[in-house]
């Protein structure tokens, strides 16, 4: 009997631990199950995996124009020349006001156009902090007009999407900014 009891707990004693510990653990965002124990993906932690760690650092790849006012206030935005704007992109840190890009010109871009500005390498460390997209219709010889400006934060926390839509409907401008991360 004695036997009999021995082989009858050291097989309930085997299948205790052959019993999968992932079985009720559920983990987030790309993470795994080990004995147990959730493994995160870079830039996730917690026990499930479902808290995002800020990152070091957000790189701007490409800014898509989708959007943007048809004329100035109902007057053409170069009217001595009647031409479509000549438009300027800048990027401005709110904090101290510096200007951390600025594209080139393009001209007479007619309304409803859309365009890109591609192979970017804007690099933001300060992730969480306010920028400001300004749009400006360039003029040779005086002031440029301003077009809109929208603050945003570039990273609220959650999660890394690919993508950014910065967009004013009020102002008529929408912005896609092409994004990657750094952790």
């Amino acid at each position: 009997m004695k036997k009999l009891l021995f082989l009858f707990l050291g097989a309930a004693l085997s299948l205790t631990s052959c019993r999968d510990k992932c079985k009720d653990v559920e983990c987030n965002n790309g993470g795994r199950c080990d004995e147990g124990e959730c493994i995160c993906v870079e830039g996730y932690s917690g026990e499930d995996c479902s808290t995002a760690l800020e990152p070091s650092k957000i790189r701007i790849t490409s800014i898509e124009i989708q959007d943007f006012p048809d004329d100035d206030a109902g007057a053409d935005w170069d009217p001595l020349i009647e031409t479509d704007p000549d438009i300027i992109i800048k990027l401005t840190r709110v904090s101290d006001g510096n200007q951390i890009y600025e594209s080139g010109n393009f001209d007479n871009v007619a309304p409803g156009t859309q365009f890109s500005i591609d192979a970017l390498t804007i690099d933001v460390i300060s992730v969480t902090e306010e920028f400001t997209l300004s749009m400006r219709d360039y003029d040779q010889t005086s002031a440029d007009d301003p077009m809109g400006d929208i603050t945003f934060n570039l990273w609220t926390g959650g999660s890394f999407p690919p993508t950014k839509i910065v967009e004013d409907t009020a102002l008529g401008i929408k912005y896609v900014l092409h994004l990657s991360y750094t952790h």
